[in-house]
């Protein structure tokens, strides 16, 4: 059995709480040996989903060239609640920021999301 070795929550300069790009984010994953990794912005996707791109695109060239898997980009977003922040992973929309915990617990369960 392969193990998996994940990071999930680390943002991008898309939340401005990073100056690194999706990109250089997945590539640093890679390089330290991830397998996973959620890109959780605040109150937006657009970086996970920039990261998920390039990751696929460069799975595909990696398991072209020598059969090694890429980093696996999970979309997640940290979410500003009435009630404070959550984290909610495995987003395919983005969730409105200032509802209410439970409003938002039930936006990314309606996704299929998790959410702690």
């Amino acid at each position: 059995m392969s193990r998996a070795f994940a990071d999930l929550h680390i943002h991008s300069r898309a939340s401005f709480d990073s100056l690194a790009s999706p990109a250089s984010l997945v590539r640093t994953a890679a390089a330290r040996g991830l397998t996973h990794l959620a890109i959780t912005d605040h109150d937006r996707i657009d970086g996970a989903l920039e990261a998920r791109d390039h990751a696929a695109h460069d799975a595909d060239a990696m398991n072209a060239a020598d059969g090694v898997p890429g980093v696996n980009v999970i979309v997640g977003e940290e979410v500003r609640t009435a009630d404070g922040d959550l984290i909610c992973l495995f987003l395919e929309r983005a969730i409105a920021p200032g509802l209410s915990a439970e409003e938002t617990i039930a936006a990314a369960r309606s996704q299929g999301a998790l959410v702690g």
